[in-house]
């Protein structure tokens, strides 16, 4: 899951192709248009996964600044297991959004105004 994250991060759409389940997987991505910037990833649950296991699921949070809003993608996440390597199968998600005063502070965490740092990034 994190190594998922930070492709999306990175822009890495042939990383993602790649570690997706043939069976749901998209012809393609469109990232490197992509004005996200991505915050942090917090795990919250995992069931599955261990060594004799063909199946795994993964809850996470990923917070992401799109625009002027804050969001955060709760996600749980299906993974299956093919040739000893696991493959995003699916997901159930749900994306919360909130505006971002352009005088507030930038969720990134650097402690500055929002339209002195990431709002200039993401417009």
């Amino acid at each position: 899951m994190r190594s998922r994250y930070t492709a999306y991060v990175l822009k890495n759409e042939t990383y993602l192709l790649s570690t997706w389940a043939p069976s749901t997987r998209p012809r393609e991505l469109s990232l490197q248009e992509s004005t996200t910037k991505w915050l942090g990833l917090e795990i919250v649950a995992s069931s599955g996964g261990e060594p004799e296991s063909d199946t795994g699921q993964v809850e996470f949070k990923a917070r992401f600044i799109e625009g002027d809003q804050h969001c955060t993608m709760h996600e749980t996440s299906s993974f299956i297991r093919h040739s000893n390597l696991w493959y995003y199968l699916d997901g159930d998600c749900e994306i919360t959004r909130q505006k971002i005063a352009r005088n507030g502070t930038c969720p990134c965490g650097s402690g500055k105004k929002f339209k002195r740092c990431c709002l200039q990034i993401t417009s």
